[in-house]
């Protein structure tokens, strides 16, 4: 839409981002409401996420890409996708790092807090996702020009640090050290 409609508002995207949300994912419930049917990592939308992708459709889609995105780069790096070790701490601080560059700040704070707080985790795994959300939220910010691929090497210099992303170990939040 938008490679055709070079000028068009960003309103004007997002009605046409929902009328495809609406055609592709939605259903329609008896009292006539929309429900949405998206889901990213398995899981479909939280309440809190569809609030988001309500009101700003465009910059929800582009979260949940590049969250995909994050969880492709995390395998290349990794070779697997991990649940509260080293790679949930890249993958984390990747996506959100990704979303400020790509998005912006405030977006990626409001969709990552939105997806952690409204998700119904364990208190120390949302703990642990947040942090390591800010830290790539703030990586990203301090590198504005930097490329995906960049972040992406500045996010494992931050994992291998011992003091910047955190992972759980025995029930607490550690540093990473050396993970890579």
């Amino acid at each position: 839409y938008i490679s055709k409609h070079p000028k068009a508002t960003e309103e004007q995207v997002n009605q046409y981002t929902l009328k495809q949300i609406r055609k592709l994912y939605a259903k329609s419930e008896s009292n006539g409401e929309i429900t949405t049917q998206i889901s990213y990592y398995g899981y479909t939308l939280n309440p809190e996420e569809e609030a988001l992708l309500w009101e700003d459709p465009w910059k929800a889609i582009k979260a949940i890409y590049y969250g995909l995105g994050a969880t492709d780069e995390t395998e290349s790096v990794f070779g697997y996708n991990g649940h509260n070790d080293a790679s949930d701490a890249f993958r984390h601080a990747y996506w959100n790092a990704l979303m400020v560059k790509h998005i912006d700040y405030t977006w990626a704070y409001r969709w990552a807090t939105a997806h952690e707080e409204g998700g119904g985790g364990e208190p120390i795994e949302n703990e642990m996702d947040l942090w390591n959300n800010d830290k790539g939220r703030n990586i990203a910010d301090n590198n504005p020009y930097a490329s995906d691929s960049t972040l992406s090497d500045k996010v494992i210099d931050a994992l291998n640090s011992g003091n910047q992303l955190k992972k759980i170990v025995s029930d607490n939040l550690v540093y990473t050290y050396n993970e890579i």
